[in-house]
């Protein structure tokens, strides 16, 4: 008689503080592939940053606060950043998908003509 073996899974590692922005947006965002947490994470910044500022903000104004959100360090943080992220996520996507849509009739009503 064999023994049937289980197959175990390796726990995930706790997470300790201080955590970076890739290990945030992995837990706020897990079912997201790595690049479309952060191309989701750069339009919430820059809306955040738009917020703040009240007009559009240029591109060295953006990345200059692209790059500290990226060296900061979280400590406990997190809650606001994920609530915050969950509120926009769904806006964002909604967003896209209206783009994309409009995007397609636009090409499908061109090739008709």
């Amino acid at each position: 008689m064999e023994k049937e073996t289980a197959k175990i899974m390796a726990r995930p590692k706790k997470i300790k503080p201080p955590v970076n922005l890739e290990t945030v947006l992995r837990i706020v965002l897990p079912r997201k592939r790595p690049e479309d947490r952060m191309k989701i994470f750069r339009e919430f910044a820059k809306v955040n940053l738009w917020a703040r500022l009240g007009r559009q903000p240029s591109e060295e104004e953006f990345h200059r606060e692209f790059e500290e959100w990226c060296k900061k360090q979280f400590y406990s943080g997190i809650d606001w950043l994920s609530d915050s992220l969950k509120e926009f996520v769904p806006k964002y996507s909604a967003e896209n998908r209206k783009k994309r849509a409009q995007i397609a009739a636009a090409k499908r009503w061109s090739e008709k003509s």
